[in-house]
């Protein structure tokens, strides 16, 4: 019974794989410039996405679920894809320049002593982690109430046949987007049953996917050793590393948010716009994971804009080209799912986002202020990693000044912020982000940007900027 439960369970998460690799390899004419392990963990999300969209149309048009004709759905999917590439085949394109490809500058880590130690050190944590990330998962249960009630009731639910219209009797999170209560339900689904534990095995799965991402990131920016000291600094969360093991979803959001962050910047540096496309796919994920999702297109559009002037490209056929490259499918993913939503008269919103009446703009922004130093600096949430992030850029300021990735990812992550500053100023939202008893719902919002944090700490202080590109590329 454990040979054949883990069997599934390795089957369930190799399938996203392969339907993410087909798309992946036909949007770059079967040209991949990524190499395999980052190839494998941009198809692994690419292809979950592309899978809760699958089961999603399945419970609305042709109910109940069933895993035969999630199947049938699966195997008219990769032929189409399978014919897609091999029409594809015959065309003659050049071979694309490497993205986020390892740098050769680590002859100096492997005569230093030290380094070594170091890096031997941060590996051995890092495994430790990844053991404790499995092994919490798969051995408890969900018990949190956001867990069972947000998340598994609903999972639960779409596996033994559970219609669309049954979403408006789960008050308070009928309007919440399905992503990971569908991918929680695949996973039971070739299980054969419900098992809260083993259903879990995506959360763990989705951080190494992202881990394997920024590793690269990094690596081609600096070295590998700086790479690896990015994944022990991440690590050493614990708030991310205790959500890593959770039916929660800032974990799975984190995955999806940061990843158009980086494919913007390749977009930007390789001058190809495939990269802007495979930047939306996972951007419509994103907003078909977490209500915020929508809104953080403006955040790329900002992003955007902000290349587009440094490169002196500024038009508005250019900009409003890469804007639709980006938030198309978003927006088509976002509109559907409030259509669903209002014909079973579903909140679209869930009453967030409402404008109150009456507000003491000087308490709110106190209250913002005091919530936001005290999560990020003395929570211990985080490490002490924010408070390195502000002495690196005070130490590295002519570095921020001189590099255009540290200054694009500095922008990201103060957008991030000022975003959500501005939401809870002027809305009802306030109350659930910043109000009193809001302290773990902030710390998850943090939660999704965070990594934007190590990825500067380790670009303003790494000396082997392997590939430098300045304001001037």
């Amino acid at each position: 019974m454990l040979i054949k439960e883990l069997t599934n369970i390795i089957v369930s998460l190799l399938i996203p794989i392969l339907i993410g690799y087909l798309p992946l390899r036909s949007l770059f004419r079967g040209k991949l410039p990524f190499n395999q392990p980052v190839s494998i963990a941009l198809s692994f999300g690419l292809g979950f996405g592309i899978l809760t969209q699958l089961l999603f149309f399945i419970i609305i048009f042709v109910p109940p679920l069933s895993l035969l004709k999630v199947q049938g759905g699966i195997i008219i999917f990769c032929v189409i894809m399978i014919t897609i590439n091999k029409l594809q085949a015959k065309e003659s394109l050049p071979k694309l320049p490497k993205c986020w490809s390892l740098s050769k500058t680590d002859d100096d880590n492997r005569h230093n002593p030290l380094k070594k130690l170091m890096a031997l050190t941060v590996f051995a944590f890092i495994t430790f982690e990844f053991y404790f990330c499995f092994y919490v998962s798969l051995m408890l249960p969900m018990v949190m109430w956001d867990e069972v009630y947000a998340i598994a009731v609903k999972s639960k639910y779409f596996l033994y046949g559970g219609a669309i219209e049954g979403l408006s009797g789960f008050s308070g999170t009928a309007s919440y987007p399905l992503h990971v209560e569908l991918a929680m339900t695949w996973v039971t689904l070739n299980l054969g049953h419900w098992n809260p534990q083993l259903a879990k095995i995506i959360f763990p799965a989705y951080l190494i996917g992202y881990l394997v991402i920024q590793y690269y990131f990094i690596a081609s920016y600096t070295n590998r050793w700086w790479a690896l000291m990015a994944t022990g600094l991440l690590l050493s969360s614990n708030f991310l590393l205790v959500h890593a093991t959770l039916a929660y979803r800032p974990i799975v959001f984190l995955y999806y948010n940061i990843i158009p962050i980086l494919l913007i910047l390749a977009a930007h540096q390789h001058k190809n716009s495939r990269y802007l496309i495979l930047a939306g796919l996972f951007a419509a994920i994103a907003s078909f994971t977490k209500l915020e999702g929508i809104g953080h297109l403006l955040i790329y559009t900002a992003l955007i804009l902000f290349l587009l002037k440094k490169s002196g490209e500024v038009s508005v056929k250019k900009f409003a080209t890469q804007i639709f490259q980006i938030s198309f499918l978003s927006v088509i993913i976002f509109l559907f799912f409030t259509a669903v939503k209002c014909l079973h008269h579903i909140s679209p919103m869930e009453g967030r986002l409402g404008v109150d009446k009456t507000i003491d703009y000087w308490m709110r922004i106190k209250t913002i202020s005091s919530s936001l130093s005290y999560n990020l600096f003395v929570s211990g949430n985080w490490n002490i990693l924010w408070a390195i992030l502000l002495i690196s850029f005070i130490t590295g300021w002519k570095k921020l000044r001189a590099s255009l990735p540290i200054q694009f990812i500095t922008l990201a992550l103060g957008l991030y912020f000022l975003l959500y500053i501005l939401v809870g100023l002027f809305t009802s939202t306030f109350h659930g982000l910043f109000g009193a008893g809001a302290y773990a719902n902030l710390a998850r919002t943090i939660l999704h940007f965070f990594p934007l944090c190590i990825i500067l700490i380790v670009l303003i202080n790494s000396n082997s900027w392997a590939n430098e590109r300045t304001s001037e590329d």
